[in-house]
């Protein structure tokens, strides 16, 4: 280890010590406002928390989920494959106008079949610093590492769907700023620029200038009173490269709280899209309110040429921070080699 990370990781150390001391202090003293929460902002795409949680003094939020998740394939024992997980959050409001997020997951797939495949991902998804909140103020500036804008955010879908579909129409570089507004009725704004990331193993800054590449988004989301609640957003990315991206989606929230919604995205790797074809996807999606400790929820998409996959599932709530989940997906690729395949999924999960 180099001098200079044994010097961050001593500060880091020390900054850490220093907090945890801080908040044993302030939860040992009673406050009946305290500024230690967990699980109770919610840090949604692109580091919005829940406004109810922030005040003008400091606060610390913190949120997570750990659990894992056998997916059995039927007539083919050897596909059969267990994903454990662990996904975390946080955030360090100092003032309602300056705040810090983190987000952060490690994800383990392993198979059952005769070599006993084993993949390992961790990473992390979000390291941002944001001055305002559009939530209070209807505006905000945040910079640092953030998947750029794009698209309705919404992903409910079981570890076993996410890990056979594709990330391909969301990817986007990773650093950047972006200015999200927000007129606090039923109309807001995103823009970011973007550039590319640096590759592990090539830390030289020439490198990266002489063929860096940069992008940006643009999204608009409108909210209107239709089908009891609804919103309509429509996003563009775009990078340096050539690579375009357009995409449209619809959310439905009924009286009742259960969410509907529909995404169509259509990638081109280049602005005419004649020197490749293009590639083009459509989601449906449904997520149920809990109703008796238990809600529902289905997932379906297909990949123009390339695959489809639909997962029905149901989720059961117990001890207040536990979930069981069973579902039945189905998988079909449209691309030579035609196949299908289908999933009966079973998991449990832990959550702040």
């Amino acid at each position: 280890m180099s001098n200079d990370r044994a010097m961050l990781l001593k500060v880091t150390l020390r900054m850490v010590v220093t907090v945890l001391a801080w908040l044993c202090s302030n939860q040992a003293q009673g406050d009946d406002d305290p500024i230690f929460h967990l699980g109770i902002c919610e840090l949604r795409e692109g580091g919005e928390a829940t406004a109810e949680s922030i005040s003008t003094k400091f606060d610390i939020c913190l949120n997570g989920r750990a659990g894992g998740q056998f997916s059995y394939v039927s007539g083919n024992s050897k596909e059969n494959f267990v994903t454990s997980y662990a996904e975390g959050t946080g955030s360090l409001h100092v003032t309602e106008y300056f705040s810090l997020f983190a987000e952060g997951y490690r994800h383990r797939r392993f198979t059952f079949d005769d070599t006993s495949t084993e993949t390992i991902e961790s990473d992390s998804k979000m390291l941002v610093a944001r001055i305002g909140n559009a939530a209070l103020h209807g505006y905000s500036l945040t910079a640092g590492k953030f998947r750029s804008p794009f698209g309705i955010g919404i992903k409910d879908a079981s570890q076993s769907y996410q890990y056979l579909s594709d990330e391909y129409h969301w990817s986007t570089y990773d650093f950047g700023a972006w200015v999200t507004w927000d007129d606090l009725k039923n109309i807001f704004f995103d823009a970011s620029f973007v550039n590319e990331s640096v590759p592990e193993g090539r830390a030289e800054r020439e490198k990266l200038i002489e063929s860096g590449d940069w992008g940006g988004s643009v999204r608009l989301g409108y909210d209107f009173s239709a089908i009891e609640g609804a919103r309509l957003i429509g996003s563009i990315y775009a990078q340096k490269n050539g690579l375009r991206r357009t995409g449209v989606g619809f959310i439905n929230v009924n009286s009742r709280g259960d969410t509907n919604w529909v995404e169509f995205v259509r990638t081109r790797t280049t602005p005419d899209g004649k020197v490749t074809p293009f590639r083009q996807i459509i989601k449906f999606g449904y997520q149920s309110v809990w109703r008796s400790a238990s809600r529902w929820s289905v997932n379906i998409e297909e990949d123009r040429g390339l695959h489809r996959l639909a997962e029905f599932a149901h989720h059961i709530s117990f001890f207040k921070h536990a979930e069981f989940n069973l579902g039945i997906m189905m998988q079909r690729t449209l691309a030579s080699p035609y196949y299908d395949r289908w999933h009966a999924t079973s998991g449990i999960e832990v959550f702040l």
